[in-house]
């Protein structure tokens, strides 16, 4: 686990970075700094962020969006997960990711799931860190997500998972939509140092901003 003000700094910076459109290239041949011009998102809908290019830059957008949109404190109520899942896949899929996440252990008194229920401080993010886009047509798109997933509450230690997301979009009443979504663990770089207390982690983060969040 990273030492807090180190985490802190990985999360603003891979907030900022995918903001800003860097991202490993797709061709392999290293970092890229490009800014997909007029990809999205236009507007948003149920906290998600909709309303992207029909091209091969809208498609890794959406991906890049929908994935962050799931890191967002709605997703604990039922009501306003499936509002967003709407949003976001196709109706089967929509159903589909619903279920799997109904079927999540709550994990306890400790949870984040629990936390936020009852309305206690928790933070969770969730930062995609690189892309590779598989495969492109006009219809349809295959694009891989390596990320960062960040938990915790002021009872429970902080915990970071690195996974690689599949998602296959599918090009429906004038947007991307997810039509599958599948992960796995990894890959995973070695962590430095012990983790943070609890009420360190959750007294240093009460102090900061997202890094995009609306400037006050």
């Amino acid at each position: 686990m990273l030492p807090v003000r180190r985490l802190a700094a990985v999360i603003v910076l891979a907030l900022g970075a995918f903001a800003l459109g860097f991202a490993i290239a797709p061709s392999g041949d290293g970092p890229g700094s490009s800014r997909p011009a007029g990809a999205g998102p236009a507007r948003t809908v149920a906290g998600v962020p909709v309303g992207y290019a029909r091209s091969a830059a809208g498609a890794v957008r959406a991906a890049g969006e929908f994935v962050r949109a799931q890191g967002s404190p709605r997703w604990a109520t039922p009501a306003t997960r499936r509002a967003g899942l709407a949003a976001m896949a196709t109706p089967t899929e929509a159903v589909r990711l619903d279920a799997i996440a109904r079927r999540a252990p709550s994990q306890g008194p400790d949870s984040l799931t629990a936390a936020l229920a009852a309305g206690r401080p928790a933070a969770y993010v969730n930062v995609p860190l690189a892309y590779a886009l598989r495969s492109y047509r006009p219809d349809r798109a295959r694009v891989s997500l390596w990320l960062l997933d960040v938990s915790a509450t002021a009872t429970a230690a902080p915990v970071e998972h690195y996974r690689t997301l599949e998602l296959r979009l599918v090009w429906r009443h004038g947007d991307w939509r997810i039509a599958a979504m599948a992960g796995r663990p990894g890959p995973i770089p070695r962590g430095e140092g012990a983790y943070s207390t609890p009420g360190s982690f959750m007294r240093t983060l009460a102090s900061m901003r997202w890094f995009d969040a609306p400037a006050p």
